[in-house]
């Protein structure tokens, strides 16, 4: 199972005030304790969800991103944003 953060319109409005910091622990969190309120713990982070052109919140998610796969060495997927 994966722990991620889609596109600006299937987040929660609480992301909005999260730092790249405060959403990699997020991450960390459901792969080492459980995602969403269960014991079930995320294997990948991912998928991460951008559009064309970058939210500053999809910014700030792909960041937190970056730096769970840093201290994890987890997996990271990622769904590109294409331009029209």
């Amino acid at each position: 199972m994966g722990c991620g953060r889609y596109v600006d319109d299937y987040k929660a409005p609480e992301n909005a005030a999260r730092t790249g910091e405060t959403l990699a622990a997020a991450l960390l969190g459901q792969m080492h304790k459980g995602a969403w309120g269960t014991s079930v713990r995320a294997g990948i982070i991912g998928e991460i969800g951008c559009q064309a052109a970058w939210t500053p919140m999809e910014q700030r998610v792909m960041e937190g991103a970056v730096l769970a796969v840093q201290q994890s060495e987890a997996a990271l997927t990622v769904h590109p944003g294409r331009h029209p």
